[in-house]
C-alpha cells in the first residue's frame, strides 16, 4: 500500500500520509521533515520550536528546512504553521 503515492510503501514511509519521495529525516527521528516540524523533539509543535524556527529563518538549518529547498522560508513556515499545537506521530 502506497497511500500518499510517493513510491515508497506505507511500511517503509517516514510520513506516509504526506507525499514525500526522497524520505528526508534530517534530525533522524523517523519521522519525514515535510512534516516534522517538532525541532526540539519533544512530542508536540509548540513554542519552543517557534523559537528555533524563527532562529533558522531565512538561514539554512536542515532540520527547519521542511521542503528541502536549502533555505528556510516562506513556504517552511507554511509546513510549520499546518503542524502547530501537533503532537507527535508526524505523518
Amino acid at each position: 500500500m502506497n497511500f500518499d503515492a510517493d513510491g515508497v510503501p506505507d511500511s517503509l514511509d517516514n510520513a506516509p500520509e504526506t507525499y514525500n519521495p526522497e524520505q528526508v529525516d534530517t534530525d533522524g527521528d523517523m519521522y519525514g521533515n515535510i512534516c516534522d516540524a517538532d525541532l526540539d523533539n519533544d512530542g508536540q509543535v509548540f513554542y519552543s520550536d517557534y523559537a528555533i524556527f524563527g532562529q533558522a529563518w531565512n538561514n539554512y538549518n536542515p532540520d527547519a528546512d521542511f521542503d528541502s529547498d536549502g533555505q528556510v522560508f516562506y513556504s517552511d513556515y507554511a509546513i510549520f504553521g499546518g503542524r502547530w499545537n501537533e503532537t507527535a506521530p508526524y505523518y
